[in-house]
């Protein structure tokens, strides 16, 4: 049921973007599916409210097997660098990464 799940969300035009993978080194990967959450969301964090300002992107391990820091995404002309290890969900089928936007 998960899978189905997961299909239905990363192929919803409304949650999710078509982008490109760019590893550091390697060749790229055309047409990945994205879950892309904008900054300046408000957590709390030892009881304390902050905004944070990185940008996450999921994406599904069988589209990108191993994403790693320095690597970048592409969602409608624009570059996002992960800024840190990537982690996975629960049932480590998504991969959530921490980005910020190129320059």
């Amino acid at each position: 049921m998960h899978d189905a799940v997961l299909e239905t969300v990363f192929n919803d035009p409304f949650c999710s973007f078509e982008g490109r993978f760019v590893p550091a080194s390697g060749d790229a990967i055309d047409a990945v599916r994205l879950i892309k959450r904008d900054g300046e969301q408000q957590e709390t964090v030892l009881g304390q409210n902050i905004i944070t300002s990185d940008i996450e992107i999921r994406v599904r391990v069988m589209e990108v097997a191993a994403p790693a820091k320095g690597d970048q995404f592409e969602v409608d002309g624009v570059a996002y660098r992960i800024n840190a290890s990537p982690t996975r969900d629960a049932l480590r089928k998504v991969w959530i990464c921490d980005c910020c936007e190129a320059s």
